[in-house]
């Protein structure tokens, strides 16, 4: 998975959406996945051979600079995470945090049940600070998404081995109704006591779904910790925390999940910066030469904007598709929580940025530090993606491990931002790394005994959790096998049928069975340790 917004993800997906043939290797299934992502290439390329636990250390890194402290990072997530989590699990969060400026950013906020990202946290918490494992998880995910995303945080993903092959895996139960659908995890209400039942009504009836009420119950107890917030994201947050301590019930050393929304992060640091003059963002923003030349820096590049396509929505004055175009800095958030793509463009001498909805209203909002503060305060606007990197990354040098697509993006934002600053003659030094790359990797697999397929968090459960150390001898290249099929799907949405998902999972199952972690097929002593 990537952090990117949706907008890329999409345009990604349509760009390499070429005929998959009906190939019968799996080295043939991953060489089309390493045509199609240069990170997955790059990384098999310099890293197949390593195990997770070698290659972990390899991205588990940090510049012991940064553009501007830490500090307050950690105390944003101190602050945030408290009334969520306890005042213990927020302390340690915020104090490994500094000691080790590492998070993972591959992940789309909402309670988790998408296989591959809950892997990929997996693996990112066996890292180890100053040789000790770390006690928190810190994932900073991105809110800025429907809830229909690939990841699903409109409902519970499922992941029943033995399905048919008209029917979709996983199995999306939902539990936000239909026209909750476009909603963003960010803005919408948290899941009520009415939505658990009527979603444990639809799972009752379910034939392919075997214990149906087994489910329900583990479903409905984790969110029983909820401290009533009306936030889904913050709801997510707790969630999370408590299917997480189910996940790795078998597992010594424990750690917390700390599992935060990006964009929260970023609109406090953003709201901190505005009243820095020397912040990276202020000497962006509302300096018009660095304005101009980033605006023209990043245009069209991945997760940033498209300057003719926003200039041509502005212009617009009526209810209608527009196409993708990214957005300049923050979006704009109107009454129905949709979010408005925004340009800054020149009205009456002042500088605005402006945009304009699905429904065609115009929003305009004047480009000066009270203005921005006051709307971010008041959630009327959102860091983008850009911005959240600006101010995490880019500024405070905390190294994003994220997606396939971000690991090729996030390098063309700090190089952008370094020549915007050369070109107007104001250099500066960005240390931060920026190429960390942990996802696409799947090393906990279910078998039916004649096939593997993938394994998500209900799952796991059931099966009574894992020990996070059985994956530490896994190789790179085969926990990357071990995710084909749900990195297939997402990258070639229009080619992977059916048929493919039954071919690999018996193909894996001859070849790689006693390389991978096999959920109830062996008994803890004989996993791979």
């Amino acid at each position: 998975m990537t952090l990117a917004d949706s907008n890329t993800l999409e345009s990604e997906k349509k760009s390499t959406s070429g005929e998959l043939a009906c190939s019968h290797s799996l080295e043939s299934y991953l060489q089309r996945i390493r045509e199609a992502l240069p990170t997955v290439d790059r990384t098999l390329r310099d890293h197949g051979d390593k195990t997770i636990a070698q290659y972990l250390e390899t991205q588990n890194v940090f510049s012991a600079t940064s553009f501007q402290p830490r500090d307050d990072l950690a105390e944003v997530v101190y602050n945030y995470a408290k009334p969520l989590l306890g005042e213990e699990v927020a302390r340690e969060a915020a104090s490994e945090l500094l000691a080790n400026p590492v998070v993972l950013t591959a992940n789309h906020h909402g309670v988790d049940y998408f296989a591959q990202s809950v892997q990929g946290t997996l693996i990112f918490s066996l890292r180890k600070i100053n040789g000790k494992q770390a006690k928190t998880v810190p994932v900073f995910a991105c809110g800025n998404v429907p809830l229909d995303n690939l990841t699903y945080p409109r409902g519970v993903l499922l992941y029943p081995p033995s399905i048919s092959l008209n029917q979709k895996v996983p199995f999306k139960a939902p539990i936000y109704s239909n026209k909750y659908r476009r909603e963003t995890v960010s803005a919408v209400r948290s899941i009520s006591g009415d939505m658990l039942l009527q979603f444990t009504k639809r799972i009752g009836k379910e034939s392919s779904i075997s214990k149906p009420a087994e489910i329900a119950d583990l479903v409905i107890d984790a969110y029983s910790v909820s401290t009533g917030s009306d936030s889904y994201s913050q709801q997510a947050t707790q969630v999370n925390s408590v299917l997480w301590s189910k996940i790795i019930k078998r597992t010594r050393e424990k750690t917390n999940l700390v599992y935060l929304e990006l964009e929260k992060i970023a609109s406090r640091l953003v709201c901190l910066d505005l009243e820095n003059t020397e912040s990276l963002l202020v000497r962006l923003l509302f300096s018009e030469p660095h304005r101009i030349a980033l605006e023209h820096a990043l245009d069209q590049e991945k997760s940033c904007w498209n300057i003719a396509e926003l200039s041509k929505r502005l212009t617009m004055t009526s209810e209608g598709h527009f196409k993708q175009s990214g957005t300049f800095m923050f979006w704009g958030v109107d009454e129905r929580k949709r979010r408005i793509p925004l340009l800054p463009v020149e009205e009456d001498g002042k500088c605005m940025l402006s945009g304009r909805s699905d429904s065609g209203e115009r929003w305009d909002i004047e480009l000066t530090v009270s203005a921005i503060a006051e709307a971010i305060q008041n959630e009327r606007l959102i860091p983008s993606v850009f911005t959240s990197f600006l101010v995490i990354t880019l500024a405070r040098g905390v190294t994003a491990l994220g997606g396939y697509y971000q690991a090729d993006y996030l390098p063309k934002m700090k190089r952008a931002v370094e020549v915007v600053f050369q070109n107007c003659n104001d250099s500066v030094a960005i240390p931060s790394k920026v190429d960390g790359y942990l996802s696409g990797m799947q090393p906990v697999l279910a078998t039916n005994n004649f096939g593997l397929y993938p394994t998500g968090p209900v799952e796991l459960i059931n099966d009574g959790g894992i020990d996070t150390n059985w994956m530490n001898n896994v190789s790179v290249k085969d926990a990357h096998m071990g995710s084909l099929h749900e990195t297939l799907e997402d990258v070639l949405p229009n080619s992977f049928l059916p048929q493919f998902r039954d071919d690999i999972a018996e193909q894996l199952f001859k070849n790689l069975r006693n390389d991978l972690v096999i959920t109830g097929l062996y008994s803890s002593t004989e996993r791979n340790c």
